[in-house]
């Protein structure tokens, strides 16, 4: 799914056909943006024709925080591996180490760093595709004339500065560790925001869309998780057709770059 959320449902009757296809039509509506025809300076990613980008400057603090595994946010898509560019020495001192834990072959410092500079190109592509797919969510959502506000962020947010923390004095301590994390990670404020209002949003397109295909307590789990795919798949069409990459910023989400397959509907068994 776009952004890893999910919705579920615990409801058991059957969706009928006519209400899916109701719902894939409007899913499919709407698909008229242009898309831009240039990437501005100090961008590396143009979406759609209302001049929304994803920054040079913003993509490096991602990068940067992902590599180190800092987000305050928690999670990293590097794993235990140091990724370590330009000389890679962490991250082949890390994977040397594996080869000798479970007693592999070694492998050479030249087949090491390989793998490194592998692994790098694939966070950086990774990072770029998120940060697009969080600018495709705010314009979905927006053509959908559906909003997360201010608060509805700082409740999220909050959800992470204070998980766990009951007393007053738990929750100052939760926020200084929480502002300690942010200024270590290298991200802004803005940038947090930005990813909790995709998130925000995500949901609140998701659910729409639930909605639009018929009584929502009277879908199965499989028929709410069709809708989903068919959603990101929609969402993945309309928008990549509009967002245009800087050269040496061309990922599956550009126009411009790879081929961006669609989400899969699993098998039924």
């Amino acid at each position: 799914m776009l952004g890893g959320v999910r919705a579920t449902s615990n409801s058991t009757a059957k969706l009928s056909a006519a209400a899916v296809c109701a719902a894939l039509t409007l899913l499919a509506a709407g698909c008229g943006d242009s898309g831009p025809t240039s990437v501005p300076a100090g961008a590396i990613a143009s979406i759609g024709s209302g001049g929304d980008t994803v920054t040079k400057a913003r993509f490096e603090r991602f990068l940067s925080s992902q590599l180190s595994g800092k987000s305050p946010l928690g999670g990293s898509i590097t794993g235990s591996i140091p990724i370590d560019p330009p000389t890679f020495r962490k991250c082949a001192a890390a994977l040397a180490a594996n080869d000798a834990k479970n007693k592999t072959p070694k492998h050479s410092a030249t087949e090491l760093k390989a793998n490194c500079v592998s692994q790098y190109k694939q966070t950086r592509d990774a990072v770029e595709g998120q940060l697009i797919t969080y600018q495709w969510l705010i314009a979905e959502a927006k053509a959908r004339s559906l909003t997360a506000s201010p608060d509805e962020v700082k409740q999220i947010l909050s959800q992470y500065v204070n998980a766990g923390s009951a007393t007053s004095k738990a929750k100052r301590q939760a926020q200084l560790k929480f502002n300690a994390a942010l200024k270590a990670s290298g991200l802004e404020s803005g940038d947090l925001n930005s990813q909790l209002q995709a998130q925000i949003l995500q949901g609140k397109i998701s659910q729409a869309a639930i909605k639009e295909a018929g009584d929502p307590s009277k879908l199965k789990p499989a028929d709410v998780q069709r809708i989903q795919i068919e959603l990101a798949n929609s969402i993945q069409r309309k928008w990549r057709a509009a967002t245009l990459c800087a050269k040496g910023f061309t990922v599956a989400q550009c126009s411009n770059g790879p081929q961006l397959p669609d989400l899969k509907l699993p098998k039924q068994g």
